[in-house]
């Protein structure tokens, strides 16, 4: 069995602080590259663009619902599953 670590790179936290996407996608490759160092599999969160109505969110416009992290989780289990081969 594998071990599976689920990331985010806080990409809205990115834009807040002016980061560039090149940048960000830096950052990203790094992390990537730090879980598979230490030989877990990868799989980057779902959650799409931010601002993006992609998922129900929660009043404040910004974080998800409970209905929108049900959907997350749904688009992850596959994922998960294929990563630890099963």
């Amino acid at each position: 069995m594998s071990v599976v670590v689920i990331f985010d790179t806080g990409i809205a936290g990115d834009r807040r602080h002016n980061f560039s996407p090149a940048q960000t996608a830096a950052n990203e490759a790094a992390i990537i590259r730090g879980i598979r160092t230490h030989g877990a599999v990868a799989i980057k969160a779902p959650y799409g663009h931010p601002g993006r109505a992609e998922y129900p969110k929660q009043g404040d416009g910004e974080h998800f619902s409970a209905a929108g992290h049900r959907m997350i989780a749904a688009r992850l289990v596959p994922k998960v599953i294929a990563a630890i081969g099963r």
